[in-house]
C-alpha cells in the first residue's frame, strides 16, 4: 500500500477490468467508461426521483443531468468522480424503499451498495451520515425497520473491512501527518461557489454564472416548498442529501488538512437536481413553466460551452 493511490480501488478495477475486454485502445475507448457512467446517472436519478414523486419530474430530473455542466465535466474525466453518483443514487432509492417497505432486498441492496460506493469514494461517507441522521428521525415511527437498518449497515461496514486499514494508513499520511496539501481552506465563498458549480460549472462567464446560481437557488427553495407539502418525510431526506453533508466536509476541513475539493461533492448535487425538477414541475402556469425551463437550458448549454473553451475561473 505504500505507493498506492490515496483513492478507492472500484474506479480503477473497472478500468483494468475494461482493459482486459480490450478497451484501453486509446484515449476515446478508455474514456468511454465513465462517459457510460455519466449517461447512466440520468437512469440513475430518473428511477430514485420516480421513487419519491412521480414520472414527469423524474424526467426532469434526469434531462437536468443530462445538460448539467457540472456532471458532464466529470463524465469526461478520467477520474473516479462520476461513479459515486450512480451507485448513491440507487443507494439511496434502495434506503428509502427499506424504510418503506422494510422488505429484506431492499436492505440487502443497500448495505451492498454502500460497501461498494466506499469503495468508490471516501465521499460517500458523509452522505451515508446523512441519510442515517433522516433514518433516526423516524425511527420512533418506523420501529420494525431497525433490525433492517441495523444489520443493513453491518452489511456495508463488513465489505469495506478488507480496506479500513490501508484507509486509515492513508488518512494517517495525507491528512495528519503531512505538513503540507494542496487543497486550499475554504471559505464561505467556497460553499457558494459550490452552488454556482451544480447550476452552471466551472465556467467563469460573468454576469451568467451569477444568473445561474440566483435561478437554482430559487427553484431548489421552491422546490423545497413544494416536497415539503408534498412529502414531508421525503423533503427531509432530500434538504439532508443536499445540506448535510457539504456542512459535514466544510467544517472537517478546518480540523486538519482541507477535503473540501468541489469535484468531490457531486454526489450531493444529485438531491439539489431532484429539488430543481419538483419545482419546474410544479410550475403550473404553462407559459411560465415553459420560460423557466427554457432559461435553465440555455443558462447549462452555456456553462457546457465555456467549459469546452476553457472560459474557466483562475483556481480551475
Amino acid at each position: 500500500g505504500r505507493f498506492m493511490s490515496s483513492h478507492p480501488p472500484l474506479a480503477y478495477f473497472l478500468l483494468a477490468l475494461w482493459r482486459i475486454a480490450g478497451l484501453w485502445v486509446n484515449e476515446w475507448t478508455i474514456r468511454a467508461l465513465p462517459a457510460l457512467f455519466g449517461v447512466f446517472g440520468s437512469f440513475s436519478i430518473f428511477w430514485l426521483a420516480r421513487q419519491f414523486f412521480n414520472t414527469r419530474t423524474a424526467l426532469i430530473a434526469a434531462f437536468l443531468i443530462a445538460v448539467s455542466p457540472f456532471h458532464i465535466t466529470h463524465s469526461q474525466d478520467l477520474k473516479e468522480y462520476i461513479y459515486l453518483p450512480v451507485i448513491a443514487s440507487f443507494m439511496v432509492g434502495f434506503f428509502y424503499r427499506g424504510f418503506m417497505h422494510n422488505r429484506k432486498r431492499d436492505w440487502l441492496m443497500y448495505g451492498f451498495l454502500a460497501g461498494i460506493g466506499c469503495y468508490t469514494e471516501f465521499f460517500v461517507a458523509p452522505l451515508l451520515v446523512a441519510i442515517n441522521c433522516w433514518f433516526l428521525l423516524f425511527l420512533p415511527s418506523h420501529k420494525a425497520c431497525l433490525k433492517g437498518w441495523f444489520l443493513s449497515n453491518m452489511l456495508g461496514a463488513f465489505l469495506f473491512l478488507p480496506w479500513l486499514s490501508l484507509t486509515l494508513h492513508k488518512v494517517m499520511t495525507y491528512m495528519i501527518k503531512a505538513e503540507g496539501w494542496w487543497v486550499p481552506w475554504p471559505s464561505p465563498l467556497s460553499i457558494l461557489y459550490y452552488f454556482k458549480t451544480v447550476a452552471f460549472g466551472y465556467a467563469a462567464v460573468k454576469p451568467l454564472f451569477h444568473i445561474a446560481f440566483i435561478v437554482f437557488a430559487a427553484l431548489t427553495v421552491y422546490g423545497i416548498c413544494c416536497a415539503w407539502r408534498n412529502n414531508r418525510q421525503v423533503a427531509l431526506l432530500l434538504i439532508l442529501w443536499a445540506f448535510m453533508p457539504v456542512t459535514m466536509v466544510y467544517a472537517i476541513s478546518f480540523v486538519g488538512q482541507s477535503i473540501f475539493l468541489i469535484r468531490s461533492l457531486i454526489p450531493f448535487s444529485i438531491a439539489i437536481y431532484i429539488l430543481v425538477a419538483l419545482a419546474l414541475n410544479a410550475i403550473k402556469l404553462p407559459m411560465w413553466r415553459f420560460c423557466v425551463f427554457a432559461l435553465v437550458i440555455a443558462l447549462c448549454g452555456t456553462g457546457v460551452g465555456a467549459h469546452y473553451l476553457r472560459i474557466l475561473h483562475p483556481n480551475e
